[in-house]
């Protein structure tokens, strides 16, 4: 019921099981850079399916998990670049599992919390996971207009930082994420819209790779 990347406080009810996948193309996901200057695309093509399930324990509580997989093909840099940190094939990325819990409701507006936790099961050379557990916490807010939801969701993202010494920082991270759905045929077909952002919690007012 709410866009792919957004999360929301709706619960269905004590009992319901769901399962499914999300399957999409990425173009140029892995882009190297020297000198600030752009070399070209370490890996030009990425084919991702992620896998979940969640299950609601109750009324207030949904619990779930879900697992990444990919597979790259193509490189826009020199043959040396691409041996040394270029990627070629297929890779899991890191299994997450976590929950949501209802907070409130009150007329159209419903609020909630949902925690996740990260496992480094992820292909590392792929950059397709991470080195060490981490958390991710947040809270999200709802509200029904006639057949339209809006979902604002907001989370804290927790990891060991790690500066690469390449203009390339990994550290904690906060996210906003926006969404609506519109129901167009009852319980069969929906229109989302979707904006996600993430911002490194050292550089959330500066400009390049965090």
């Amino acid at each position: 019921g709410t866009p792919p990347g957004v999360d929301s406080p709706l619960i269905a009810g004590q009992g319901s099981v769901r399962v499914g996948a999300v399957y999409q193309y990425e173009r140029d996901p892995v882009i190297l850079y020297k000198f600030n200057e752009e070399v070209g695309a370490l890996v030009v093509n990425r084919r991702v399916l992620q896998v979940g399930a969640s299950w609601d324990a109750s009324d207030r509580l949904s619990l779930r998990a879900s697992l990444p997989m990919a597979v790259d093909g193509g490189a826009e840099v020199s043959e040396e670049d691409a041996l040394t940190m270029g990627h070629e094939g297929a890779g899991l990325g890191d299994l997450s599992v976590g929950g949501r819990v209802k907070l409130a409701e009150a007329g159209p507006l419903t609020l909630g919390l949902h925690a996740d936790v990260y496992a480094p099961t992820g292909k590392r050379e792929a950059y397709l996971g991470e080195g060490t557990l981490r958390v991710k916490a947040g809270i999200s807010g709802m509200v029904e207009v006639g057949p339209a939801l809006l979902i604002a969701d907001g989370a804290y993202a927790g990891r060991r930082t790690d500066d690469t010494g390449l203009d390339y920082k990994i550290e904690p991270t906060f996210d906003l994420n926006l969404g609506a759905v519109v129901g167009l045929w009852p319980d069969r077909l929906n229109l989302t819209a979707a904006l996600l952002t993430r911002g490194g919690a050292s550089s959330l007012s500066t400009r390049g790779g965090r």
